[in-house]
Order: structure tokens, then C-alpha cells, then sequence
């Protein structure tokens, strides 16, 4: 696995949300057109039901990306807990909520009650330990050689 595989796990998680919040929002805006359109009683074809239909088939193609961003994350996600089991407890731990849960070294740092420069040398011992090479997370623009 290259670091890039893991940044691409990581940004595929937020993507992912990113999208679901999107469909949310267009769910609840279909909602309301339709029931202005009950309101009125405007059954006949017009500018109700057209943007309804715009915002019907803009739902269904997010819903395909939203699918096929899932199964590909998923297939990201059984590669990365493969490589992880063969690392020690609290860098497996550090290296999931970094990655598969996608969380900021803060969020990290708070759910391993550990502070961040431990998270940093615990996430360091990982990459080395998997040998994977790619940039630093800490030093963009540097290289990670293992």
C-alpha cells in the first residue's frame, strides 16, 4: 500500500459524507416542492414539476456516484485493515481513525487519549513498520523513505 492509497481512503470517507449531506439536502428539497405542489393543487405540467423532475435525476446520478465511491472505498478500506493487523494495538488504532475513520490529528489524538506528537510517532512507527513510502504527512513536500 502507498501512502497516496491511504490519503485516497482518507478523502474517500469525506467525499462519501460529503455526498450524503448533499442527497439529504435534495431529499429535502423534493420534499418541499412536492408538497408545494399539493398545496396548490398543481397537477398540470409546468415549472413545478419540471424542476422536480430536474432535481429528481440530479438525486438519482448522485446516488450512483454515492454507490460507486462506497464500493470503492470499501475495497480500500479491506486492503488497509489487512495491511493493519499486522501492526501493534495502538498504532493499528492511531492508523484507523487517521485513515478509515477519516478523522484530523486532533479528532485523533482525542479518541486515543494520546497527544498529538505521540499520534505523530505512533503514525511514523506505522509507515515504517508497513514500509510505505510517499510524502510526509507532517512536512508536505517531503518523502518518506522506509
Amino acid at each position: 500500500m502507498t501512502y497516496q492509497e491511504l490519503q485516497d481512503c482518507r478523502h474517500a470517507a469525506e467525499y462519501i459524507a460529503d455526498m450524503g449531506e448533499r442527497m439529504r439536502r435534495l431529499e429535502s428539497q423534493i420534499e418541499r416542492i412536492t408538497g408545494a405542489m399539493e398545496l396548490a393543487k398543481c397537477y398540470r405540467t409546468g415549472e413545478p414539476q419540471d424542476k422536480m423532475a430536474g432535481q429528481i435525476a440530479k438525486l438519482l446520478d448522485w446516488r450512483d456516484e454515492y454507490w460507486d465511491a462506497m464500493l470503492a472505498r470499501r475495497e480500500l478500506v479491506r486492503r488497509l485493515e489487512a495491511e493493519l493487523e499486522q501492526l501493534p494495538w495502538s498504532q493499528r488504532r492511531i492508523m484507523a481513525l487517521r485513515y478509515i475513520d477519516a478523522l484530523g490529528w486532533r479528532q485523533v489524538a482525542q479518541a486515543a487519549h494520546y497527544d498529538r506528537s505521540r499520534c505523530f510517532a505512533l503514525h511514523k512507527a506505522a509507515l515504517d513498520a508497513l514500509k510505505i513510502q510517499g510524502q510526509d504527512p507532517k512536512r508536505p513536500g517531503t518523502v518518506i523513505e522506509s
